[in-house]
């Protein structure tokens, strides 16, 4: 129950002193935004495969196995942070020591203002999450966009046919959301990929609307107010749960609403920003204790 809500039912409270309550609270969250993947659902070793198939036909197919041993440690906290901004260079693959130099040369920092910059230069990649480390390691051994995005669609599909699995619970409470809330899920992946991950964990129909293509993060604002038209001259009242920071977060951060992120890798590198929780159980536990009861 909304904390608007819970005040009408104690007593009755006349307009002016009802008015003077809320004038003296923090505005209330009335629109949860969701991301779809490392939110809705957490899958642990998808990345493998999606560096496996961006390596395959490469020049650098016979070190997938180091360079796939090297995500694992990044995501584990080592060897590179994340939640930082890199900037993007090629250089030929000569061994896995040069390879991790030459990702360390292209740290930028955390800096706010790098944000704007990375809106700009094309160069700048946030490591916020697998999908984008993966991106960094291609981009960095010269591997192409259209390579790139195909490996992206394999792995997918590669995801779909293994089978899907995600909290009966978070989903349950997003379902119960609807009653007091409006729900949205915004995703950057267009809708043939996401809207089968969608019906695969039993979200289909369950969301107030849904972005498709979103663009994250610079459309965040845009494609949210394109389903939810008003949303944002009311900013404050929005919480966002995503795992990425730089495209979920960060954009309502910035907006001035409420953010929280998703992190299953217990990072050793965590957003500076807002509340956390470490995956789908922990989210649900969050959702129950301070919207639903």
């Amino acid at each position: 129950m909304s904390v608007k809500n819970l005040l009408k039912t104690v007593k009755p409270l006349d307009h002016y002193l009802f008015d003077m309550v809320l004038s003296n609270m923090e505005p209330l969250i009335s629109t949860l935004v969701f991301d779809l993947d490392g939110t809705l659902y957490q899958h642990m070793s998808y990345h493998r495969d999606y560096m496996a198939a961006l390596l395959e036909g490469s020049t650098c197919v016979q070190y997938t196995e180091k360079i796939v041993n090297l995500l694992d440690a990044v995501l584990c906290g080592d060897v590179l942070k994340m939640n930082a901004y890199y900037r993007v260079s090629e250089q030929d693959f000569t061994d896995i020591d040069s390879f991790i130099n030459h990702l360390k040369a292209g740290y930028l920092g955390s800096d706010d203002g790098l944000f704007e910059e990375a809106k700009i230069d094309k160069s700048i990649r946030y490591l916020g999450d697998p999908w984008f480390l993966c991106s960094y390691f291609a981009s960095a051994l010269g591997i192409k966009y259209e390579y790139n995005n195909d490996s992206f669609l394999k792995t997918r599909e590669k995801m779909l046919k293994e089978g899907l699995s995600g909290s009966q619970r978070l989903l349950d409470l997003v379902k119960s959301l609807r009653e007091g809330y409006e729900v949205f899920l915004l995703s950057n992946s267009e809708e043939m990929t996401a809207a089968s991950f969608i019906r695969a964990l039993g979200y289909e129909g369950v969301f107030t609307g849904v972005s498709y293509g979103s663009r994250k993060p610079f459309g965040f604002m845009e494609s949210l107010e394109r389903i939810c038209p008003g949303v944002s001259q009311r900013p404050q009242t929005i919480l966002s749960i995503g795992d990425h920071a730089y495209n979920d977060l960060e954009p309502v951060r910035r907006a001035g609403g409420k953010t929280l992120w998703v992190d299953p890798y217990n990072s050793k590198h965590p957003y500076p920003h807002g509340e956390m929780v470490s995956g789908s159980e922990d989210l649900a536990e969050y959702l129950e204790q301070n919207f639903l009861r």
